[in-house]
C-alpha cells in the first residue's frame, strides 16, 4: 500500500527484503521517502522498482540517486501492461518481454535478500 500506514509497517517488520515501488511523480517520490525511512528504521535490506516511467522528469529516480538507493528495475509506462492487468491476465504469462523482465527482477531480489 502507498505511504507509511500501519499495514506498511507490519509488512516491513516481518520481511527479509523490501521492494519499494514508486511512480514518477512528486507524490510517488514523497511516498518513497516515507517508506524508505521506515525500512532504514527497521534495518531491512531493500531496493526500488520505478513503475510507469516515461522520458519526463522522474522525482522518484532523483530521490533514489541522491540517496544511493539501489534501483532494481525501471518499468516503462505501457498501455499493454495496463490492459493485461485490468483484464485479469498475468503479464509474465502473456508476454515474453515481461516474463524476462520479472524473472530478472526476481533474481535481483533473491540476491539482495541473500536467498
Amino acid at each position: 500500500p502507498p505511504g507509511s500506514s500501519c499495514s506498511v509497517i507490519e509488512s516491513i517488520k516481518d520481511s527479509d527484503y523490501c521492494v519499494l515501488v514508486a511512480e514518477p511523480s512528486v507524490f510517488g517520490a514523497h511516498n518513497l521517502q516515507m517508506v524508505h525511512e521506515l525500512v532504514k528504521i527497521y534495518n531491512k535490506p531493500y531496493g526500488v522498482v520505478l513503475n510507469k516511467c516515461t522520458k519526463e522528469y522522474n522525482p522518484s529516480y532523483e530521490y533514489c540517486k541522491s540517496n544511493n538507493i539501489d534501483i532494481l528495475e525501471s518499468i516503462d509506462f505501457d498501455k499493454e501492461l495496463g490492459l493485461l492487468n485490468s483484464n485479469g491476465f498475468i503479464a509474465a504469462k502473456e508476454s515474453t518481454f515481461y516474463f524476462d523482465l520479472f524473472a530478472s527482477l526476481l533474481e535481483k531480489i533473491r540476491k539482495g535478500a541473500k536467498i
